[in-house]
């Protein structure tokens, strides 16, 4: 089903970035707000001995014009002088009653804190920061994780609000000058647009498909999301609210999409077919021509946005010998509706991943005999227990913009190992789940790396929303112990002798290539050798290509999940509005690169975050959990 010169870029980085909690317990009687002020009174001028030792620091726009994690004191120190030469951090403000004691177990604590702060770079700024401080041996304290973050410019519009047009509907401009064209109406497209418009930057998105939401609604019927409603809003409001479900199906999911554009007036080209594109160097301008409603249109802009989808396009379907053979239907399952055409018949779904395990019950719902076959292990997250890593602040009532800052802004070594360490001690508690599994030949990995699939792997593990219920008692059956040599007349032979009769035989084997290969066969192989893979993760822990620079003018990439899409846009609307200025944000690639050693680094455990430690939590293994309370909402600042 084709190929791809940029195949999906897979990475193992995670397991080597530093990230050791602290060593010992912040007195509880310390005076937190005391402590954190001495700090912030001398924010500006940040020396190696505020840090400690393996402290990180992750700056997302405020200083560096980029994303980066900066790992140890004498590095962060270095940058950070570097860096206040050039941007003048200044006029810390704590906020209001957010200093608080984060516990991890009974012998690691610290303390946290949020601020706001202003840059006077050549686009002065409003930033706000996380502060989070170590108690050391000798009883003073040093700063473990900062973490800053670009808010908006002074003198220019939020990206993060926008008023509701008083007359609902799509705009359908018909000029051919832009300043941005984002291609793609998904998700990370809609979201990119609206804060496009909320900076006032004059925008199109080019969209193939009919409909706003049509990239869910075109989806198999049985698509849903596999998170709760609240990690899927749209910027500037809840997009789902009560009336919607709390896992949207794919057809909800559309609906949200196509009100929240009407509510927000995206301005959007739908039944647009790109047909490809150019760039003039001399007047650092795109050339996209597309047809829409038969006609050839010729669209310039100085920026192009990529939102088509972070994974790969090309439907990857194994071949195997004796196809012609077959009596029955075979697909990938980007083709695939509904399991009603084979009602009562006999179906085979070769992937065990999340989309495997959809059409294996969407199959078994519609009466069909199902065998899922299983290629390899899998990583099997039961969704509930996701649930205490995200509903602590995606919830009814948390902001969801301080929920992004929270969860998004956070190293990534740090987001891994919290979150693995309460997925594993759930799984510890509840080993039936697993060994009923095991019984009926699921090969699983148990202690797997969630935030390994969502950044590095992309994919490849099942968040499980039911189905694992009816594969534990043998209502849909597993074919894991040999390999497909070939198919027969009625059905598939496998390497251990045996034969297994369908009438269907469904591929969720995925897809391949990336979004780079997008870029090539819309914009050609020299634009795209020129710019940066995308997604998987660089020697810092950040994430490839995507939401900054690529390596080309003007060319951006947009994508990841819902969340991604809803925080990141607001960065990249950010740099496209600086560009825009004549002021483009200067990138900052100095700094020697951090020295890793992770064997020096034991993985944190999962943070409780509480005024006092009476605060409520829940038990797991003498693991407690408890949300997050850092700044439940937007507070005033107190002036240093």
């Amino acid at each position: 089903m084709g190929t791809s010169k940029y195949p999906t870029r897979l990475t193992n980085v995670l397991t080597t970035l530093p990230g050791a909690l602290p060593a010992r317990n912040v007195p509880v009687d310390a005076n937190l707000t005391d402590i954190v002020t001495r700090f912030l009174q001398s924010f500006e001028t940040l020396r190696s001995d505020d840090f400690c030792p393996d402290a990180l620091w992750r700056d997302s726009f405020a200083l560096s014009g980029t994303i980066r994690t900066f790992y140890s004191g004498p590095v962060i120190a270095a940058a950070w002088e570097h860096l206040a030469q050039h941007h003048s951090p200044c006029e810390p403000q704590l906020l209001k009653d957010s200093c608080a004691i984060a516990y991890a177990g009974t012998d690691s604590s610290w303390i946290d804190a949020r601020f706001n702060f202003r840059t006077n770079g050549p686009l002065p700024a409003i930033c706000s920061g996380f502060l989070s401080l170590a108690y050391e041996k000798d009883g003073s304290y040093k700063i473990w994780v900062l973490r800053t973050i670009l808010e908006r410019f002074i003198g220019y519009p939020s990206a993060d609000t926008m008023a509701r047009e008083k007359t609902l509907g799509l705009q359908q401009s018909t000029k051919t000058e832009y300043q941005c064209l984002v291609i793609g109406g998904g998700a990370a497209g809609l979201s990119t647009a609206g804060r496009l418009k909320a900076l006032g930057v004059d925008y199109l998105i080019l969209e193939k498909l009919a409909h706003v939401g049509d990239s869910w609604a075109c989806r198999y019927n049985a698509a849903r999301l596999h998170g709760t409603r609240h990690t899927a809003h749209l910027p500037f409001e809840r997009t789902f609210d009560e009336e919607y479900s709390l896992y949207p199906s794919k057809d909800e999911v559309a609906k949200g999409y196509r009100v929240w554009a009407e509510r927000y007036g995206i301005n959007i080209w739908l039944s647009t077919v790109i047909k490809g594109g150019s760039w003039n160097a001399a007047k650092r301008q795109w050339t996209l021509n597309v047809v829409r409603n038969g006609h050839d249109i010729s669209l310039t802009a100085k920026h192009i946005v990529m939102a088509v989808g972070g994974g790969g396009h090309i439907p990857y379907m194994p071949a195997f010998p004796g196809r012609e053979s077959y009596k029955g239907d075979v697909l990938h399952s980007s083709a695939y509706k509904d399991g009603s055409p084979w009602k009562g018949k006999r179906g085979i779904v070769i992937g065990a991943a999340n989309t495997g395990h959809d059409i294996a019950e969407d199959l078994y719902e519609h009466g069909l005999s199902v065998t899922m076959i299983q290629r390899g292990p899998t990583y099997m997250v039961p969704l509930d227990y996701l649930a205490p890593v995200m509903d602590a602040v995606y919830n009814a009532d948390f902001d969801v913009e301080l929920a992004d800052r929270i969860h998004y802004s956070s190293p990534a070594a740090m987001t891994r190992e919290r979150s693995n360490k309460l997925i594993h001690s759930l799984v510890r508690a509840n080993a039936e789940r697993f060994d009923a599994l095991e019984r009926q030949g699921f090969k699983l990995v148990r202690f797997g790396d969630f935030f390994h699939h969502q950044t590095e792997r992309q994919g490849g593990h099942y968040v499980d929303i039911g189905t694992s219920a009816k594969i534990a008692d043998g209502r849909i059956k597993v074919k894991s112990d040999a390999f497909i040599d070939a198919y027969t007349p009625e059905g598939l032979h496998f390497s251990d002798g045996t034969e297994i009769k369908a009438e269907v035989v469904v591929f969720a084997t995925g897809f391949h290539g990336n979004m780079r290969q997008f870029v090539a066969d819309l914009l050609g192989n020299d634009i795209a050798s020129g710019i940066e893979d995308y997604w998987g993760l660089n020697a810092e822990g950040e994430l490839e290509g995507a939401f900054k620079p690529t390596g080309h003018p003007g060319l951006w990439y947009m994508g990841g999940g819902c969340g991604h899409a809803r925080y990141f846009s607001r960065f990249v609307a950010l740099q496209i509005l600086a560009d825009v200025q004549g002021k483009p944000l200067k990138i900052y690639k100095d700094t020697p690169s951090p020295s890793i050693n992770a064997a020096s680094s034991p993985p944190p455990a999962p943070v409780q975050v509480a005024q006092n430690r009476s605060a409520p939590s829940s038990r797991v293994d003498d693991l407690v959990v408890t949300p997050n309370v850092l700044g439940l909402q937007h507070q005033e600042g107190i002036t240093i």
